[in-house]
């Protein structure tokens, strides 16, 4: 059986759900093209001239550089290392985020741990992910193949097939300096849809969660939004966190709201960064 971790912090789900899947979910994920917004260029502008005065009205001039991510945000989000040892399921989580790329690339897989331990293993910034799993108990290591084989049996049933011209991209990094480079906000994205336009948002950001979703998932996923916003120029119109366990979606659209809730909690991690908040 799948272990399920955190089901204390897990978003309520009814036990007659089911998962959405295939045109089902990729309507989840595309929304209605009738809905889509008239791109705001001023907006990024805008955005950034807020956080660009933040920081220099916090940030003496010696202040060292600091980096801003989703954990950096989410302050309550759940430690991904115990003892300076990866936890089990954030190793879990990497695993399940290569698959998930081989699923787009490559459709399903018969042996989709081994796969994505190659991926692993190509890129010589995850040695120490590697051998981390690599020192796991024979248990643990069991449990983990057998939680990647599961999650991607469940990509392999729910997920839609994606057209070409949606112009799918697989683990997207993010970087946007400000303050002269002295503060970098850090984003991440499983996957990106659409083609970027810049009259029309026509962009949705998706996040694969290995856990059940959390309320905390969507804090994090506007943040990442703000992050692409300023980054491009230009908003995505969705975003979406989709659980391989559970097969749950919550996916929502980009309004200037969103993004200015997100420049508030980024402005707090900030303080909380230089101690200012204590």
């Amino acid at each position: 059986m799948l272990l399920v971790e955190n089901t204390l912090h897990r978003t309520v789900t009814s036990q007659a759900f089911v998962p959405l899947s295939g045109a089902a979910l990729l309507t989840q994920l595309r929304g209605s093209t009738t809905l889509r917004t008239h791109t705001d260029l001023g907006l990024a502008g805008g955005l950034r001239s807020w956080l660009e005065d933040a920081c220099y009205e916090l940030l003496p001039e010696d202040a060292p550089l600091f980096t801003i991510n989703k954990t950096s945000v989410v302050r309550s989000h759940l430690p991904i290392q115990r003892e300076g040892v990866p936890t089990f399921e954030f190793l879990r989580g990497v695993l399940v985020s290569s698959a998930f790329r081989l699923h787009l690339q490559l459709g399903a897989s018969e042996t989709p741990f081994l796969d994505a331990m190659d991926v692993l293993e190509s890129d010589a910034r995850q040695v120490g992910l590697v051998g981390a799993i690599r020192a796991l108990s024979p248990g643990d290591l069991a449990d983990l193949q057998r939680d990647v084989h599961l999650h991607a049996k469940n990509l392999a049933d729910r997920w839609p097939t994606l057209h070409p011209s949606w112009l799918p991209r697989t683990s997207i990094g993010m970087s946007v300096p400000l303050a002269g480079g002295r503060v970098h906000l850090r984003g991440w994205a499983d996957l990106l849809i659409g083609a970027p336009r810049q009259e029309v948002a026509s962009v949705c950001l998706v996040s694969i969660r290995s856990t059940p979703l959390h309320p905390l998932h969507r804090e994090e996923l506007h943040f990442t939004a703000l992050v692409e916003t300023l980054r491009s120029g230009i908003p995505p119109f969705r975003v979406a966190s989709y659980s391989t366990l559970t097969g749950e979606i919550d996916a929502e659209p980009v309004t200037e709201d969103l993004l200015k809730g997100a420049v508030h909690t980024t402005i707090d991690a900030l303080r909380d960064l230089r101690g200012l908040n204590k």
